[in-house]
């Protein structure tokens, strides 16, 4: 009777242990998932800054500096979606976690 029960706390210690760690796994996910979106916020805050400023450099006009202004703005915004594509990539989860040990 006492081996079994020994077993048993030993199967639930287990149980609660890969809870917790499923548990932490998912608060980093969260966390990493908040912090990229308030730094894609903050990155196209600027870009939209840029883009009202080149729409009012140009004013009709094409000079090289306006060329290398929408150049630098669209190669940008590919690096937003480059980084973006590696930031969803690595948020999944190439393995099944399991909750409790199999027996």
């Amino acid at each position: 009777m006492d081996n079994i029960l020994e077993q048993n706390k030993l199967l639930l210690d287990l149980a609660l242990h890969r809870y917790d760690e499923d548990e932490r796994r998912n608060q980093l996910v969260d966390s990493k998932n908040s912090s990229f979106i308030a730094f894609l916020g903050v990155m196209l805050t600027i870009q939209s800054t840029l883009i009202s400023y080149i729409i009012t450099f140009i004013n009709g006009k094409l000079t090289l500096e306006v060329i290398i202004l929408v150049i630098v703005f669209v190669g940008s915004l590919i690096c937003y979606a480059i980084s973006l594509g590696y930031f969803v990539s690595s948020l999944k989860f190439l393995s099944k976690f399991q909750v409790a040990p199999v027996v």
